[in-house]
């Protein structure tokens, strides 16, 4: 039975529900490319569906980036169809911006607004999550701050001031987050206080421009845990039935959700669960005053969910690309796949802009990315789904190898790699294969195989290769796609591992001394007889 006042369903309602899933993804095979945009779509990026989350500013410091590869990755993004970013992390955070209580720290933000719009995209800002004093997300707090909540308006207020003002006539941003995932289990926050605070934000944010939009994106975890009775916690009503009613001070809806791509045999299950969670916390408790609101995916991806220390693995690269436009059709298209008609969901931030399998990445995201920074910010094949959605391209097949076979011995150090071209080179046509070797199969650390390119591919226009350098013996994998004229890739064609053993160099023979033949001249080997033996 369910109740407006603690949201539950029996157990027999979840499991038809979950075997409703089911059915509706196995059934959906096929999904139409790319997602047609309206007239009104196609000429204001505000009204667009397409976003990426970018990764959290201090990412890039790990990464040591430098505003050039940060513009370069913007670039990259633009050039995808990316009309959304969501900007977060340190760079909008209360702590980061306001190391002291009477000093401002805005350069970095700055540079970072600056180089967005510079590419014609939208931003979705986030304001720092201010955090209860004794609660674990504490940290996310000025050192200097005591709870004042002067202070906290104080600091919204110059926020906004800062960038929601008109430049060239159009405001920069208008739509605004914060206290993210509040009633998750990293990020939860006491309802009343995630109230109280919601409130001061909306007050600030209006009495600037009634015009700015706020909202405060849910966990899909806890969404479905308490949407289905599943859960523990009653945050979500407690926030939003009266008299507490934070659905007042929301704009417009937010979740996220997440599924591990390489353990699942139906990875977006979980996601359709969230949205028909979404819809029955929107549409069936009047009470909370959010049947009207508009919905967005503020993140969502996949992750690898592998034993932590590993990799994500070629597979998972492979799964992404294939599952990341399902998502986004299943999101902009939830009726078709069993949730309720009535939820719209307006946007879809994918989650995220780069990442890299090694070093201060953890395993669970180590693919998520659609740029690799480990490769000079190479697109993966995720990148190049999202642009086949966005933009109506159509990216080159993918080669298939022949030769060194799979599990091959070699006897020199110059092999020739040998393979065969795709059934179709794309929508702007063909420029060249590249290739990859190395003694690693994720190619975390490729043989250079030319000089002029210190990323270790090599480039050819034929469907041979052989390299200039002698590869030492030992066991290597190798790997070719393809770059059109426009610089975008196919995917990576499979990985096929080969092994150099040279032959010993055969011993001379006695009394024969080889002589070198002169181009064009008769050679005749020249025997040398032991004086004893005559």
């Amino acid at each position: 039975m369910k109740t407006f006042r603690h949201i539950t369903v029996s157990a027999l309602s979840v499991l038809c529900l979950t075997l409703a899933i089911t059915q509706s993804v196995q059934a959906a095979t096929t999904f139409p490319k790319p997602f047609p945009l309206t007239n009104h779509q196609k000429s204001d990026p505000e009204f667009s569906p397409y976003g990426v989350v970018v990764s959290k500013r201090e990412d890039f410091w790990d990464f040591q980036m430098s505003y050039a590869d940060r513009d370069k990755v913007y670039r990259l993004l633009s050039e995808a169809g990316v009309k959304w970013i969501r900007l977060f992390g340190p760079y909008s955070s209360w702590a980061e911006i306001q190391p002291r209580k009477y000093a401002w720290n805005w350069r970095k933000l700055d540079k970072e607004i600056q180089m967005i719009g510079n590419y014609g995209i939208e931003i979705q800002g986030t304001i720092a999550n201010p955090c209860p004093p004794d609660a674990d997300c504490k940290v996310a707090n000025p050192s200097w701050w005591d709870g004042n909540e002067q202070d906290y308006r104080n600091f919204v207020k110059k926020l906004v001031e800062r960038y929601s003002s008109p430049v060239n006539g159009k405001r920069r941003i208008k739509y605004w987050m914060t206290l993210n995932e509040w009633n998750g289990t990293t990020n939860y926050v006491p309802s009343q206080y995630f109230v109280r605070y919601m409130k001061i934000t909306s007050q600030v944010l209006k009495n600037y421009s009634p015009n700015l939009q706020l909202s405060a994106p849910f966990s899909g975890a806890s969404l479905i845990n308490e949407a289905f009775g599943t859960g523990k916690q009653h945050s979500i009503n407690d926030a939003f039935s009266p008299p507490n009613s934070a659905g007042q001070y929301h704009d417009f809806l937010a979740f996220h959700k997440y599924a591990n791509y390489e353990q699942m045999s139906n990875r977006n299950a979980p996601f359709i669960q969230a949205a028909q969670a979404m819809a029955h916390i929107q549409f069936d408790h009047p009470e909370y005053e959010i049947q009207n609101k508009p919905v967005w995916v503020t993140e969502g991806g996949y992750g690898c969910n592998l034993t932590p220390g590993t990799v994500c693995t070629p597979k998972g690269e492979s799964l992404q690309a294939d599952d990341l436009q399902k998502r986004y059709w299943i999101a902009l298209h939830p009726a078709s796949y069993g949730v309720d008609n009535r939820l719209k969901i307006d946007k879809v931030f994918w989650f995220k802009d780069i990442s890299a399998n090694t070093g201060w990445e953890t395993y669970e995201w180590g693919t998520s990315g659609l740029l690799d920074w480990e490769n000079n910010y190479e697109p993966r094949p995720a990148y190049f789904a999202y642009k086949a959605m966005a933009l109506w391209y159509t990216p080159p097949g993918t080669p298939q190898l022949t030769s060194p076979a799979d599990n091959n011995q070699v006897t020199t150090g110059q092999p020739a790699f040998k393979w065969q071209a795709p059934t179709s080179f794309g929508s702007e046509g063909f420029k060249r294969y590249v290739i990859q070797v190395d003694n690693n199969q994720y190619f975390y650390s490729p043989l250079i195989l030319e000089s002029s390119n210190p990323w270790g591919f090599g480039y050819t226009t034929s469907t041979r290769y052989q390299t200039a350098v002698n590869i030492p013996p030992g066991t290597y994998f190798w790997r070719v796609k393809v770059e059109d004229q426009k610089g975008n890739f196919s995917s990576w064609s499979s990985v096929w591992k080969f092994t150099v053993t040279p032959s010993p160099s055969p011993s001379p023979t006695p009394g024969v001394s080889p002589s070198p033949c002169p181009a064009g001249k008769a050679c005749f080997r020249i025997l040398k007889f032991n004086d004893k033996n005559n």
